[in-house]
């Protein structure tokens, strides 16, 4: 508002009238906008909002490429699930999607129906390519899901949807051996690890490195996914606290109890009066020392991701398992009300003590399984087909995630880190339009000299698609490798309902005139528009010089 002001200012704001951006009139109005408008009116000339926008409302959306599975694993089958949002006023019939991987041939499938404002969703499965033997982490695929043969869809953009497969060579799992064992088959670990990674040239998709109580202490717990603790007697605090902040990044862990574990340490330093990680209290070991009397597990859950194979027929297989002790333990009342807690398996006779609880702790999830995984206390890892589904179910539940990571909106930056001491500090960005550019790597504010962990950080994301970032290796060509990223438009774009211009206008008030686009903009005139003077009040001034001139001649006249 500040300035000259004799200077007309007339403000014409250009706009479809989509109902996402003004959200209609009364009660559900935008207030930011309409009274924003509303303000400009009160010191400008002109206040004009016109309406550019065309009526309808049909359109289609690919709203999201949906990995099921956690972790995109080179050489495994992975299920995708691709949702399409009906944005229309009419239901959509016989809907055809299309998923296509990199150069890989697509896939097709149809959505039956979408009732208007829903959505539905067609399954794919694709197995990628897999990992070179020698070779870094296997190079990232682009993925594509379209719609085909759509007609009367108002908005051709949001018909595509774009997802960066970041495939690895397999969840990265750490299981920590509280009870080694050089003795073939008695290790606390042995059967453990012979199920999340059998011998044979069949990829399970799960990557193992088993360590004792002491290599545990110093590992960087960022390079897994999945930690299994296995009969541990105690962990230092120090320990204990990095493995809450794991776990709280969305880690999953794993506790299997023996008999080499401490029962105080565990109830005052892990579960911490219900304010630790670990979602139950030990109370004394349970079952038949003997071994003459058993107990079985008895589904609790049996839809809990680790269970549903185990339906209908398939229960049979843990039928023959008989479990002689394990650990009586009473899960965390408050959690279990609240539903951050549940049990899925418990065991038959006396009080069916819980054997498998499943917990959620900030972003990750804790498991605790009552007896352990090696054939002290029962048969189960001789029942090896229940024990190998449960095994690899089981870690790819607890899995951290990374089937997300790269997906960004159109316009947000892309911010990687890069460790120096694998990459050159300068990259390639390559942009969906395929032009390269080279941006250097930045220290982060405030790090040490020191530091070799810097960041890459790219704006120019207006485009939706691909964004490839390649690294350079510091040494050698095979560290070469290419991050990848795309950019989708935000799926509530895709509504294109439309606020009634008549209340909109209400909304707007008297200063502000709402118009459509086919009026002649520019010969509007605005009411209370400032008008320079000088030109009639120096017209004015010359007429009367020019009258006073003709007086004068006509008086000389006469004399």
């Amino acid at each position: 508002a500040d300035g000259d002001a004799s200077v007309n200012r007339v403000v014409y704001l250009l706009s479809d009238l989509r109902e996402r951006d003004w959200a209609g009139s009364g009660e559900s109005a935008d207030a930011g906008v309409v009274e924003r408008m509303k303000r400009i009116a009160d010191v400008v000339a002109g206040c004009f909002v016109i309406d550019v926008g065309e009526e309808g409302e049909e359109n289609l959306v690919v709203e999201e490429i949906a990995a099921i599975d956690k972790a995109l694993v080179a050489g495994v089958t992975t299920n995708f699930e691709v949702v399409v949002r009906n944005r229309g006023t009419r239901p959509a019939l016989d809907v055809k999607v299309r998923f296509a991987a990199d150069e890989s041939l697509p896939l097709d499938g149809t959505i039956d129906r979408i009732e208007p404002g829903q959505t539905g969703s067609v399954p794919f499965t694709f197995t990628f390519a897999p990992a070179i033997e020698g070779e870094g982490e296997p190079e990232p695929v682009a993925i594509r899901a379209s719609l085909a043969g759509i007609s009367g869809d108002l908005l051709d953009e949001d018909n595509t949807r774009f997802f960066p497969a970041r495939t690895v060579r397999g969840i990265q799992t750490l299981v920590v051996d509280g009870d080694p064992n050089g003795s073939f088959g008695r290790g606390e670990t042995f059967f453990l690890r012979r199920a999340l990674a059998p011998e044979g040239s069949t990829e399970s998709g799960v990557v193992v490195d088993v360590v004792d109580d002491n290599d545990f202490e110093t590992l960087d717990l960022n390079a897994y996914q999945v930690i299994y603790i296995a009969n541990l007697y105690r962990i230092s605090e120090a320990r204990v606290a990095s493995l809450e902040e794991w776990v709280r990044g969305g880690g999953g862990l794993v506790f299997t109890l023996g008999d080499q574990i401490d029962e105080e340490f565990y109830n005052k330093v892990l579960y911490r009066e219900g304010e630790g990680m670990f979602p139950v209290t030990l109370e004394r070991i349970g079952g038949d020392e003997t071994e003459e009397t058993w107990g079985y597990f008895k589904i609790e859950k049996a839809n809990h991701p680790v269970m549903q194979y185990f339906r209908e027929e398939n229960i049979k297989l843990l039928e023959g398992v008989k479990v002689f002790r394990w650990w009586e333990c009473v899960p965390n009342a408050p959690a279990l009300a609240e539903g951050r807690c549940e049990v899925v398996l418990s065991f038959t006779g006396g009080e069916q003590a819980p054997a498998m609880i499943d917990s959620k702790f900030g972003d990750g999830r804790v498991m605790v399984m009552a007896t352990p995984m090696d054939p002290d206390w029962s048969n189960w890892p001789e029942e090896a087909p229940s024990f190998i589904i449960t095994a690899q179910e089981m870690t790819r539940y607890m899995a951290r995630s990374n089937a997300r990571a790269g997906q960004i909106a159109v316009g947000q930056p892309i911010t990687h880190e890069l460790d120096l001491t694998k990459a050159k500090p300068d990259v390639t960005v390559t942009t969906p339009a395929g032009n390269p550019e080279r941006v250097p790597a930045r220290p982060p504010t405030g790090a040490s000299a020191s530091t070799t962990l810097w960041n890459i950080e790219y704006d120019d994301t207006s485009r939706r698609g691909f964004y490839k970032i390649g690294l350079e290796g510091s040494g050698d060509a095979s560290q070469e490798r290419t991050v990848l990223f795309a950019a989708n438009i935000d799926p509530g774009e895709s509504a294109l309902r439309r606020v009634p211009p008549a209340n909109l206008a209400l909304d707007l008030g008297e200063k502000v005139t709402l118009i459509d686009a086919g009026q002649p903009v520019f010969e509007l005139r605005p009411a209370e528009a400032k008008f320079e003077i000088w030109k009639p009040v120096l017209y004015v001034l010359a007429a009367l010089l020019c009258i006073e001139l003709l007086y004068g001649w006509w008086l000389g006249a006469r004399r």
